[in-house]
C-alpha cells in the first residue's frame, strides 16, 4: 500500500517475523521494521537480504 509517499505492508515476511514494514528511504534502501508495536528497527536491503543498521 502506498501512503504519503511511503510503502507500507503488514505481515509481509513471516520468515523474519515482521508485523509491519515500511520503506523509509527509497534511495538508501532503508526500511523500518516492526516486530513488536512501538519498537521500530532499521534495516537496509542489501544483496536480497535485510541487514540491521
Amino acid at each position: 500500500m502506498l501512503k504519503e509517499g511511503k510503502v507500507y505492508a503488514s505481515d509481509i515476511n513471516k520468515s523474519i517475523g515482521a508485523k509491519s514494514v515500511f520503506l523509509a528511504d527509497r534511495h538508501k534502501k532503508l526500511f523500518v521494521v516492526f516486530f513488536k508495536p512501538n519498537k521500530p528497527e532499521e534495516y537496509i536491503f542489501h544483496k536480497d537480504s535485510f541487514v540491521k543498521k
